[in-house]
């Protein structure tokens, strides 16, 4: 799979994880709370630093917002297996957002605090790592429809080679 069609998967994975979040807290007050999880981690990540509450949020966000889409993108390696990556990735990272933060001295509550909360949590993450998969793939496979088109299938540009071919 292309590096491009990963990376799109990928940012829509973390985008429709922090939209679903959003939505969620508005709507349940039982929801996990990643944002304020996000907060503190950040918080206590530039401890040195003094932000107002606002800049602290944005911080957190685009830095969530980076690595879950890295994270994400990982899904989108191999096409044939996509669907299962992105469920991997998801249930990896829900189980990681549960567990993790009582280790790292954050609030647990945020994503932890009844079972409900913890469903709730893997859900979101695992609904990102589905839509991350799914995405990369149709990036993909219109790509690949889009270069069939142009080069009659003849020969392949050099643009289009891969630079690194990963194989997991």
């Amino acid at each position: 799979m292309r590096l491009s069609s990963s990376l799109i998967g990928g940012l829509g994975g973390a985008v429709t994880l922090t939209l679903l979040q959003e939505l969620l807290k508005k709507m349940n007050p039982d929801a996990p709370r990643l944002d304020l999880l996000g907060k503190q981690a950040t918080a206590k990540l530039l401890k040195k630093k003094h932000l107002s509450d606002k800049q602290l949020y944005n911080a957190s966000l685009a830095g969530d917002l980076l690595f879950n889409s890295l994270y994400y993108s990982l899904a989108g390696i191999r096409t044939k297996k996509a669907a299962a990556a992105g469920g991997f990735l998801g249930t990896t990272m829900g189980l990681a957002a549960v567990m993790l933060p009582k280790l790292m001295d954050l609030s647990s509550g945020y994503t932890g605090a009844s079972a409900k909360r913890k469903y709730m949590t893997m859900g979101l993450y695992l609904a990102g790592g589905l839509v991350a998969a799914g995405l990369a793939y149709l990036c993909d496979k219109k790509q690949d429809a889009r270069h069939k088109l142009s080069h009659n299938g003849h020969h392949k540009p050099i643009a289009d080679r891969p630079i690194l071919d990963i194989t997991v």
